[in-house]
């Protein structure tokens, strides 16, 4: 793994090196100081300086350390060879000493650089401070924080000899981009959000985590993208020595309270001062070692996070303990922060501290929501007190969905729901249950067994007397309903549960877990049968509903976002589904490495839909990629059939071979609505390189509107178009009419003027597609007028289309790939498919073609399918009416 590059090193500060490179080459400037803590890239600025400055600067180094900070003139001894000789020497002799050896005899500017010039000495800032004043050299000091800034380099600043910089950490953004660019490939969002927030902006440490992932085999590359495997634990030499280094100028004091501030991760100032005097405490926040917030509480935390965990690796491990042993009386685990909480927790159960069940089961809590399951786990099952197991043991079924042990989850579901006296329990621990029904692995009947259990539950809870009042009676016979829809839904069965959702959402007020859960269900009715606007609305209502009480509806997240998702999707509102995923993305980043690969194909479906394949493809690449690894939704299968079908538009054939084989070995999901889409995807594909998918992508649609998943019929018949199938216009403008929201609207326009043979009104769609940022669309509708005007043989047109098609094609690729002939800017086809239309077109039967190739019947079939879809007609019998320019190659 190499080293950081000044490239790399200069991510986000090309302001600061021009503005640096200002103040040494102006007239009137003397050159600056920067100030900035390890790691964050001083060397690096500079050193873009001098190169930018090129023969204009004659560059001379000198290095600071904390041996020579006593030394009268020590940072400048190597200027000042021509003094040691033992006599005394008068700081005027120094100054001339210095003056010659920075004298350049040309046109040059000296710049005298000082790394780590916070260990000059008095003496030397004067005698910088004169040099400035007399014009006789220029300055780039490059300071840290700690121990202190020279008093003397901040006079100069104020009195306008150097001016000052502060080089802060760099925003995530900036990080996120530096990552990819070291990484040289896609990196999943999960693992490079990971990586810079645990670097805090600080481009040294985060190039030393990689390099250290990457050794201990944490961060992985498979094809084409890096992701996370594994927690990121330790440090490599490098960083171990640079933080070993800084430590040595503390004093005991001094580093004995920075070790507290790191290995809680934070501290209130009160705790913080009663392990550490005051005057440490002030010493180190004036150093600018650590932070105090501003807020009522004021906590602590260290200037440089990422130096914590090395800090705490350097640490003895007997120290480690007794410190702990210290701390842990100190504070308040009742009112501590998650972070705190979760490594005091973990300290007790490492080091058999004794600590309340209370907390130990609030940390279980906050380590599934943060997806640390062997932490819950451990957690959970060293709660005892009787009156919190249940709640331990409802912790330990969540890590099990997390982990994704379903037959685990419901064995421990039914024993819970068999033993339970509260009520209350057993919902939760059945709604758990409820959404892990259409996993991978599990078959029809996990929700039938859990309504069953729950039922049973019930029933003897109220036998029992635990469950009072027929109001709370019939809410948990509404849940259990609820989960029985849910399953339906799950089957592809939508047909009767609309009234009976109206119902239970408008009659469930008082019971915010069953109105939710409706709300939710009838949003994903309404996005199944076409109504995407009213869908969007409920899961909008539902989205609102989950955010104003978080902590009581975490088991529905992931439910409710799913659902959320589609219904924008359905609705055409792809730059408002990505901001959902962004946001859900910063704000939950514990939830990435789980969810991570859904959001990534919720993405990718968008940029199939909006045209942008080669995105598309990287996209859903991505998901794959992490479904593999962590799929919660069963979102594995569809993620395969999108990118086989995304590299076949780009004409990647290997490409979509090894998807399409890797989705015929992972098998359809559970859900059947992405699953009849995957098969549709796979079909479209395939048909694309060998075969005739139409009549089977027919009956996929036929399968849907069965079914009543109008907006999925919809999507197959469009593929089915795309396929070749022209005769399916009238159907999908029929279809696509009954829809609500822009994506159907859209499609409506485009089957109408395709049913009506109308090129003209098929340019104008590519228009007016192109400008709502629909590619695909665009280009397709485009690629269809051309085969009109070629069958009509209208030449004058047909030119013109052309045109615009190739423009269309143009824009869809951005420049990269070839996309499959069937959006070409005319239909092209390979020479031996030429030879055969223009046997075809000249009369020759499927055999007498046979013949003259020496081919047998069904491989002529096959290049015939090929050329319908690639000419845009439906058989051989138009062929003649096409013009021979739409043959060439």
């Amino acid at each position: 793994m190499r080293s950081l590059t000044t490239q790399e090193a200069l991510f986000g500060r090309e302001e600061l090196v021009a503005d640096i490179l200002a103040t040494v080459l102006s007239d009137d400037g003397h050159g600056s100081l920067l100030v900035g803590d390890v790691g964050l890239g001083k060397t690096s600025v500079a050193a873009a300086v001098l190169e930018l400055g090129g023969s204009r600067i004659r560059p001379f180094h000198a290095f600071g350390s904390s041996a020579l900070a006593s030394e009268p003139y020590g940072v400048l001894a190597p200027f000042l060879t021509g003094l040691h000789d033992g006599r005394a020497f008068s700081s005027s002799d120094v100054l001339r000493a210095l003056s010659s050896a920075l004298r350049t005899g040309t046109d040059e500017r000296a710049v005298l650089v000082i790394e780590d010039a916070q260990f000059l000495d008095d003496s030397s800032a004067v005698l910088l401070a004169q040099l400035a004043a007399a014009n006789q050299a220029r300055f780039i000091l490059l300071c840290a924080p700690f121990p202190s800034v020279p008093a003397e380099l901040w006079s100069m600043c104020s009195d306008g000899l150097l001016k000052s910089f502060e080089l802060a950490p760099l925003p995530q953004t900036t990080m996120q981009e530096l990552c990819r660019h070291i990484l040289g490939h896609q990196v999943f969002p999960s693992a490079s959000v990971t990586l810079c927030r645990r670097a805090s902006g600080n481009p040294m440490f985060l190039v030393e985590q990689i390099k250290h992932a990457r050794r201990t085999g944490t961060l992985v590359e498979h094809n084409g993208v890096w992701q996370l495997i594994g927690e990121l634990t330790g440090s490599t030499k490098h960083v171990r020595e640079v933080v070993r280094y800084h430590l040595l100028q503390l004093s005991e004091a001094q580093r004995q309270a920075l070790d507290y501030v790191a290995l809680a991760g934070s501290l209130d100032l009160d705790t913080l001062r009663q392990v550490a005097s005051s005057s440490t405490v002030d010493d180190l926040e004036e150093s600018k070692l650590i932070v105090v917030s501003n807020d009522p509480v004021r906590v602590v935390s260290l200037a440089v996070p990422p130096m914590g965990e090395v800090m705490c690796e350097l640490l003895p491990a007997a120290k480690t303990m007794a410190m702990r042993r210290t701390l842990l009386p100190l504070l308040d685990l009742s009112a501590a922060r998650p972070e705190t909480l979760i490594r005091c927790i973990g300290w007790a159960l490492e080091d058999g501290f004794q600590v309340p069940d209370i907390n130990i089961l609030r940390a279980a809590q906050l380590a599934n929501r943060l997806d640390l399951p062997d932490l819950a786990e451990q957690a959970a099952a060293a709660v005892t007190s009787s009156g919190l197991s249940e709640f331990a043991r409802l912790e330990q079924a969540r890590t099990m969905t997390v982990r994704g042990e379903y037959p685990e989850l419901q064995e421990l579901a039914s024993e819970m729901m068999a033993t339970s006296s509260d009520p209350e329990m057993v919902r939760l621990v059945a709604s758990l249950c409820g959404h892990g029904g259409l996993r991978p692995g599990l078959d029809g009947t996990f929700l039938e067994t859990i309504a069953s259990d729950w039922r049973e539950a019930v029933d003897r809870l109220a036998r029992e007397g635990s469950l009072k009042g027929q109001q709370l009676v019939a809410e948990h016979a509404t849940s259990m309903r609820l989960m029985e829809i849910q399953g339906m839904h799950g089957d592809g069965n939508y047909h009767g549960t609309e009234d009976e959702l109206a119902r239970i959402f408008a009659t469930s007020e008082n019971c915010a877990p069953n109105l939710l859960v409706s709300c939710t269900l009838l949003s994903e009715v309404f996005s199944a049968t076409g109504r995407a606007v009213k869908a969007r609305e409920l899961s909008s209502r539902a989205a609102d509903l989950l955010e104003s009480d978080l902590e009581e509806m975490a088991y529905y997240r992931e439910f409710v976002l799913r659902r959320h998702l589609l219904a924008l999707w359905h609705a055409g509102e792809f730059s408002l589904l990505r901001e959902v995923v962004d946001h859900d993305a910063e704000h939950n980043v514990a939830s990435l490495p789980r969810y991570g690969g859904s959001y990534q194909l919720a993405k990718g479906l968008c940029d199939l839909a909006q045209g942008g394949m080669n995105v598309a493809l990287q996209t859903l690449v991505q998901a794959v990629e992490a479904l593999q690894y962590r799929d919660p939704g069963n979102d594995l299968p569809q993620s395969l059939a999108a990118a086989a079908y995304a590299a076949a538009v780009l004409g990647r054939e290997s490409v979509k071979e090894y998807y399409a084989k890797l989705y015929e070995a992972t098998g359809p999901g559970r859900d059947a609505a992405s699953s009849l889409r995957s098969q549709a995807f796979l079909l479209a594909a395939n048909g694309m390189f060998e075969g005739n998918p139409r009549p089977k992508l027919r009956l996929v649609a036929d399968e849907a509107a069965a079914l009543g998943m109008v907006h999925v019929e919809m999507d197959v018949l469009m593929l089915g178009i795309h396929a070749g199938d022209l005769g399916l216009a009238l159907r999908l403008k029929a279809v696509a009419s009954r829809c609500e929201g822009r994506h159907a609207q859209i499609t409506a326009e485009y089957a109408k003027a395709l049913s009506e043979k109308d090129p003209m009104a098929l340019l104008a769609f590519s228009d007016a597609a192109e400008s709502e940022g629909r590619e695909l669309d665009a280009a397709r509708s485009a690629g269809n007028a051309v085969a009109i005007l070629s069958r009509r043989g209208d030449r004058n047109r047909l030119h013109s289309a052309q045109r615009v098609a190739k423009r269309r094609l143009a824009t869809l690729v951005h420049g990269h790939d070839p996309l499959s002939a069937r959006l070409s800017t005319a239909p092209q086809l390979t020479r031996r498919e030429r030879k055969v239309a223009a046997l075809v077109h000249g009369g020759a039967s499927n055999r007498d073609i046979a013949a003259e190739f020496g081919l047998s019947l069904r491989t002529v079939e096959g290049h015939l399918y090929r050329i319908f879809a690639k000419l845009g007609i439906s058989d051989r019998s138009e062929i003649a009416n096409t013009t021979s320019d739409s043959w060439n190659v």
